[in-house]
């Protein structure tokens, strides 16, 4: 029982020192950079799966945007 929560806390302290890995940028003319080069779509926007085959189409509701996972 001592030896499991030994490990646990082993465990989640190195876990919780860990930082998440988040993009970093130096400046923030680089994050500037980083946000305009982004590829928003409107309208009608297909979904394709891996193979890029269109598997659904969604409509973007006006005023939003869609930002591809790509």
């Amino acid at each position: 029982m001592i030896r499991r929560f030994l490990v646990y806390l082993v465990v989640g302290t190195f876990l919780w020192s860990v930082p998440a890995s988040a993009q970093k940028f130096a400046t923030d003319e680089d994050l500037t950079k980083w946000i305009k080069s982004l590829k928003y779509e409107t309208n009608t926007v297909p979904l394709a799966n891996k193979d890029g085959k269109v598997i659904a189409n969604i409509k973007v509701p006006k005023g939003y945007k869609y930002l591809n996972p790509k």
